[in-house]
């Protein structure tokens, strides 16, 4: 396919076997690149560091939904939002003095482990750690990448900054 555009940035396109006298007259000629930037116009650099900005901050609640884990008297545990609703109704049970006779709480490897009103409390204490350990790493990291936008002076390069933690590469 060959492209033109017009003055007023119409495009034209026409078959590579397309006879010439079919033309239209004084068409500039384009690469198919050219074309779709004009079809297909970026956002202004605002629009796309706004859309950026949305992108991580949707990046951010993942994260911090996530499930993670933290180790404990030897067991692995689960520490998200999902795992401490679970939780503070037991310990409240368990504060009371209420727990079950040979009552247990699952790990992370799916195994029943025995746990006292300490033991819970200890879960309790080291859930919330995780977590916040974990949200100020997904902080700072969700600043980083806004930071590293804002700075971007290309709506194209704005657009394809890629969101995430960083690999090995410190990309």
């Amino acid at each position: 396919m060959k492209y033109f555009k017009t003055n007023k940035n119409e495009i034209y396109v026409y078959d590579d076997n397309a006879d010439k006298k079919f033309y239209k007259e004084g068409l500039i000629p384009i690469t198919e690149e050219e074309a779709n930037e004009i079809l297909n116009p970026l956002p202004d650099i605002e629009d796309a560091r706004k859309q950026k900005h949305t992108e991580i901050n949707a990046w951010r609640d993942i994260q911090e939904n996530g499930d993670i884990t933290f180790t404990w008297n030897n067991h692995s545990w689960d520490a998200s939002k999902a795992s401490q609703d679970r939780l503070a109704p037991v310990l409240v049970v368990a504060k009371s003095g209420q727990l079950p006779p040979g009552f247990f709480w699952t790990d992370a490897n799916n195994e029943d482990v025995p746990v006292t009103v300490d033991d819970l409390t200890a879960i309790d204490a080291g859930m919330t750690q995780a977590m916040v350990n974990m949200g100020w790493k997904i902080h700072e990291r969700q600043r980083e990448m806004k930071k590293e936008v804002d700075e971007l002076m290309r709506a194209s390069d704005i657009l394809n900054y890629s969101v995430g933690w960083p690999d090995n590469n410190g990309n």
